[in-house]
């Protein structure tokens, strides 16, 4: 099997108070892991 064809898939569902730089903060650390947002 090609392990560059394996590729899994996420969906990341957030409930929070809405303030400002959230969605800045949750992509911020998801890039400092390493993760692809598509």
């Amino acid at each position: 099997m090609n392990c560059a064809a394996l590729r899994l898939s996420f969906i990341l569902t957030l409930s929070c108070e809405d303030q400002a730089g959230i969605v800045a903060a949750v992509t911020t650390e998801l890039a400092n892991l390493g993760t692809n947002i598509a």
